[in-house]
C-alpha cells in the first residue's frame, strides 16, 4: 500500500467542508492536506509550498490551475462545483426579485 499526500488549495469555507483527512483509493492511502488561499498569489504560493511539503498532486480552482501547472512538477486537478454553481445561480435569481 502506498501512502500519498494530496494538497487541496481553496478558500477556508471550502476547506471546512472536508470531513475526511484520510481516504483509501485503490491501493493508495491518501492524506488530504489543506492549504487556505484567498487570492491568486496566495494560491500560487500555497501550491509551491504543497509541492515542497511532499504533496504528490494538487486540487484547486480552475482559475488558478493553469498558472499552478506552469510552476509545479506534480499533477494539478481542478474542482468543478457543479451543484453549488447552479444553487448560487438560483439564489442570485431569487435575490433579483
Amino acid at each position: 500500500m502506498k501512502y500519498i499526500t494530496i494538497a487541496v488549495i481553496a478558500a477556508r469555507p471550502v476547506l471546512d467542508l472536508i470531513t475526511e483527512k484520510k481516504l483509501k483509493v485503490g491501493d493508495h492511502l491518501l492524506t488530504i492536506r489543506e492549504y487556505s488561499a484567498t487570492s491568486m498569489e496566495e494560491a500560487i504560493v500555497a501550491a509551491i509550498k504543497a509541492e515542497r511539503d511532499g504533496a504528490k498532486a494538487v486540487v484547486c480552482a480552475p482559475i488558478v490551475s493553469t498558472t499552478i501547472e506552469k510552476v509545479l512538477r506534480i499533477p494539478v486537478t481542478i474542482i468543478m462545483p457543479r451543484d453549488s454553481l447552479f444553487q448560487a445561480i438560483d439564489t442570485a435569481a431569487r435575490k433579483i426579485g
